[in-house]
């Protein structure tokens, strides 16, 4: 049987959860860049040129790109586990997975660079970091290479991923 968290269907997964950013983590992005939009317009508004309303344009594509499209997912079948996010896509053979493991964790990227996924050091550990916010975070160390550390919305939700990875 499928089981489906808040994502689009997958016909040739058994699992797929879908992260997204929420509240001021979903608004405050596309606030910022509504102004920085509504200035480019000012500047463009001012200009006589075609090409100066490029910027404001992006800008609110952007926007609109980061409220309605941006998301992590993870879909786990038979035999592999599958890791998407803007910029990012990873499979990892379930049989290579040696440990899993649910951390509380602050939803904050270490380090200067804060996108969704981001090279990461935790514990020690070298691993990539999917984030758009949240409470616990869900690590995924395989045998032999980098792992992968989901942050979850919740614990409940953590728990569900990661009990699914274990079966």
């Amino acid at each position: 049987m499928t089981q489906q968290d808040s994502g689009s269907p997958s016909t040739r997964s058994e699992y797929v959860h879908v992260e997204r950013a929420t509240g001021s983590a979903r608004l405050g992005p596309a606030i910022a860049l509504g102004i920085a939009a509504a200035f480019a317009a000012l500047i463009a508004a001012a200009t006589d040129s075609l090409m100066a309303w490029v910027a404001p344009a992006a800008l609110a594509a952007f926007a609109a790109w980061w409220i309605w499209v941006a998301r992590i997912t993870v879909a786990v079948d038979r035999d592999s586990i599958h890791f998407a996010a803007p910029l990012f896509r990873r499979s990892v053979p379930r049989e290579t997975i040696a440990q899993v493991r649910v951390t509380p964790d602050d939803g904050m990227n270490p380090g200067i660079l804060n996108w969704i996924a981001v090279p990461a050091e935790v514990d020690g550990e070298k691993l990539t970091r999917l984030n758009m916010g949240g409470a616990a975070a869900l690590t995924i160390t395989p045998s032999a290479g980098r792992g992968i550390q989901v942050v979850a919305r919740d614990f409940e939700t953590a728990n569900r991923l990661a009990e699914t990875l274990r079966a």
